[in-house]
């Protein structure tokens, strides 16, 4: 009998991260709460996301209320892999931002015209994450801390 292969969720998440590109931020407490954005990102790691915000955007005032958000990402399909997040939105120091823009253009060539808003560059750093994937048997959701 063939010994079945399972993954880890680090295993999921990491592949799920590196293949999705764009995803779901919710944010909450600012002058337009909640407000929920969809963005580009990049990661580094399992715990630290990257991406734009508007600088004058409805999600951007609701960070300076309230750093902590949730996101999700997924790819449209609640029978596969998806997963939640909470964690605290920080911006990144704009002499630290330039690798994270390469980063951002390698991953994903087509966000160019983007890149010309008045945008700040983020920082997630996750401090919960859910994983849910019926094909893996996880439901409920697997939880995933640093």
């Amino acid at each position: 009998m063939a010994e079945t292969q399972t993954r880890t969720v680090e295993q999921a998440l990491g592949e799920l991260l590196s293949h999705q590109k764009t995803l779901k931020l919710a944010t909450a407490g600012g002058p337009i709460s909640p407000w929920l954005t969809g963005t580009y990102f990049i990661h580094d790691g399992l715990f630290t996301l990257n991406f734009t915000l508007e600088k004058t955007g409805k999600g951007m005032a609701n960070i300076h209320a309230n750093p902590k958000v949730a996101l999700t990402i997924d790819d449209a399909d609640p029978f596969r892999l998806f997963v939640q997040a909470e964690g605290r939105a920080s911006i990144v120091d704009p002499a630290k931002a330039a690798p994270l823009y390469a980063g951002l253009r390698k991953k994903i060539p087509e966000i160019e015209p983007l890149l010309a808003g008045d945008l700040h560059m983020m920082r997630v750093d996750v401090t919960t994450w859910r994983a849910t994937s019926f094909p893996d048997g996880w439901f409920p959701a697997r939880v995933l801390k640093p």
